[in-house]
């Protein structure tokens, strides 16, 4: 028999073990400050919404006078709005590599437009999303990469697309057709011409999609990735603006900023109608600063444009809106940068972590806070580095040779002299955000370390660049980790990133372990190439390097040094362009390597025009073991495949 318990001991025995269970739980939130308590039964959907040379000033909400933005002010009402927000770009390319990747310029590309690869190479945003079970979808302007399927949207990820997955010129077009009745893409359809003005394309394409989704109950979130192309130029508003706004250049401009207000209203409208509003997150922000045409008299009170490092090229507007977690009307200050999207988001979704290393960090928690937040990782004291990208005087594109090293309210200009990289300005931006009061030679010690910051960090990830390696097609299994087994299959393995070798001054280097079978040691068999673009082949047990060069012709080097069947070797071949003197005359070198030897060396050199390159050895879409097009399999075994660019 149980002992008798009166009525006052029960109410102190339960009294004790809630205390008991509230100091647990209070206990554990110390001790893991990031204990995901927050979350929804169901992962957000994610509307991602990206300007274009959106300058910081140009919306209501962050101070403008002169254009009316209640749809966007609405959403900044009703979200948070930060105030030191920006790209790691200056323009649009690196930008966008940083949002999807979570890494900046340094890591990520430096702003070529031959960067496909490099998104190819890393875990994507919309492939982590996809992976967590988010159906994602593109619409709008792309701008990276070549035009490969492998560097358009679904190639690093996306399950639909819409607009231009090439350029900012898609498809040839006269820039006067941009807006009115544009050239678009869908997947893999053939572009067509669509009737209307781009941006109300865009959106009722969005909003079909936020309905089709809702109204089907999809158990799967959306990730809805919107590129606008609005504001850049050329100017060309909807013509309903016309009597609000003037017919001038600013009055134009003013009313194609309308025009993207007007969309973001719309989007917001259509997920509060379809009951959608609650669990889905709405970011809006720009991929740079506005541009010196549309904003002659200056960015709000900062220095510099679009192109520039100054404020007023990198920093932007950033609003971000969650009913269902996030308080509303919140103004965070703290800085957040575009590479932190990505580790943000995957912290939101649940996805997994990227195993490549990036620069982002997550915000996520001054969203759910609307009080300051001192946790160590988003301190005051953040680095940021924006790397040198060379000259280019074109009046497209007029880049400036400068370097940048940000460290709390510091920021640090650098120019490139040599192997140097000298500073020349250094702004506190807490005291002079204008950028006006150069301190250089004031704060010796402070530069001294800033530019070590940036040339350590510099040294890192420059001077020799090799991607992370992705293998796709089927083999066959083998008992060693990381070995191709090719005895019995027909199989082949994708290179799934395409390192570009540049004009001059840059080595590209193919290496792989190789154990061709006994058998079939003497045929001529596939190692690696891209079809006829060039080829590596085991060839007599030797090897062959052939490979086409500008003028149509191929230069051929062979190795007659026999391969051991049943043994490992390591193979490879270096292709090498250096840059004699002026007048464009390039001398390529080209070489074999067998067990760290070169067995064969080759060159030629000859005169180019400006854009064209020596040699045609392209790195997308290379295949090793197999080329189902020649139909030459490997028969044995290979490991340790690795492309490597360096200077």
């Amino acid at each position: 028999m149980k002992p008798e318990t009166n009525s006052s001991q029960t109410l102190l025995f339960r009294c004790l073990a809630f205390c008991f269970a509230l100091l647990a739980v209070v206990m554990t939130s110390f001790a893991c400050p990031f204990v995901k308590s927050w979350f929804a039964p169901d992962p957000p959907n994610i509307v991602f919404i990206l300007a274009d040379d959106l300058a910081y000033d140009d919306l209501g909400s962050y101070g403008s006078t002169l254009i009316q933005t209640p749809g966007i002010d609405a959403l900044a009402a009703e979200g948070v709005s930060f105030t030191n927000a920006y790209t790691m770009g200056n323009f649009c390319i690196p930008t966008r590599i940083s949002i999807m990747t979570g890494t900046g310029p340094m890591i990520g590309g430096t702003g070529s437009p031959t960067i496909g690869y490099t998104l190819q190479a890393m875990n994507t945003l919309p492939k982590k999303l996809k992976a967590a079970g988010y159906e994602t979808f593109h619409l709008g302007k792309w701008h990276l990469g070549h035009d490969l399927e492998e560097h358009k949207p679904k190639g690093v990820g996306f399950d639909h697309y819409f607009g231009w997955p090439m350029a900012a010129l898609p498809f040839g077009l006269p820039r006067l057709r941009l807006y009115d009745r544009p050239k678009l893409q869908r997947n893999e359809e053939a572009p067509e011409i669509v009737e209307g003005h781009l941006i109300d394309i865009l959106t009722a394409e969005a909003i079909e999609i936020i309905q089709t989704h809702q109204s089907s109950q999809s158990s799967h979130p959306f990730f809805l990735n919107l590129w606008h192309f609005a504001p850049h130029s050329p100017i060309v508003p909807q013509e309903r603006w016309a009597e609000q706004y003037p017919d001038t250049p600013a009055g134009k401009y003013a009313a194609l900023v309308a025009g993207l207000d007007e969309s973001v209203d719309r989007i917001l409208r259509v997920l509060e109608e379809s009951g959608a509003a609650e669990n889905t997150i709405v970011i809006f922000t720009s991929d740079n600063g506005g541009t010196i045409e549309e904003h002659p008299d200056g960015i709000a009170h900062f220095r510099g444009f679009k192109t520039e490092y100054y404020e007023g090229g990198v920093k932007v507007p950033l609003i971000v809106r969650w009913p269902a977690q996030v308080t509303a009307g919140v103004t965070r200050t703290e800085i957040v940068t575009s590479v932190d999207f990505f580790p943000t988001l995957l912290e939101i979704a649940r996805g997994e972590e990227s195993k490549v290393p990036i620069d982002g960090r997550s915000f996520l928690h001054l969203l759910l806070s609307s009080k300051d937040v001192e946790d160590g990782r988003l301190e005051s004291q953040r680095t940021l580095f924006w790397p040198h990208q060379p000259d280019v005087a074109t009046l497209l594109l007029p880049i400036k040779g400068r370097a940048v090293v940000r460290k709390g309210d510091w920021k640090l200009t650098l120019i490139p002299n040599a192997a140097r990289f000298d500073p020349v300005e250094l702004y506190n931006l807490a005291n002079d955000p204008s950028e006006s009061n150069n301190l250089v030679d004031e704060h010796e010690v402070l530069v001294a370390e800033l530019r070590q910051q940036y040339m350590d960090r510099r040294r890192e990830v420059v001077g020799h660049i090799k991607p992370v390696l992705q293998v796709e097609g089927e083999v066959e299994d083998s008992s060693e980790e990381g070995v191709f087994d090719f005895s019995s299959s027909k199989g082949f393995v994708r290179i799934a990133h395409s390192p570009v070798l540049n004009l001059v001054n840059n080595t590209l280097c193919l290496s792989i372990d190789v154990k061709p079978e006994p058998a079939s040691a003497s045929s001529a068999q596939w190692i690696a190439g891209k079809g006829s673009q060039w080829q590596f082949r085991l060839l007599n047990g030797g090897l062959e390097f052939s490979f086409e060069r500008f003028d149509g012709s191929v230069a051929t080097l062979q190795s007659l040094d026999a391969l051991k069947a049943g043994e490992w070797s390591s193979v490879g071949f270096d292709v090498n362009n250096i840059a004699k003197g002026s007048g464009g005359v390039v001398e390529t070198r080209y070489k074999l390597r067998v067990n760290r030897k070169v067995v064969a060396t080759g060159s030629f050199s000859a005169t180019y025009e400006e854009g064209q390159h020596p040699v045609r050895v392209g790195m997308s879409d290379v295949t090793i073991g197999n080329n189902p097009e020649l139909s030459m399999p490997f028969m044995g075994e290979m490991r340790n495949p690795e492309f490597n660019q360096k200077k």
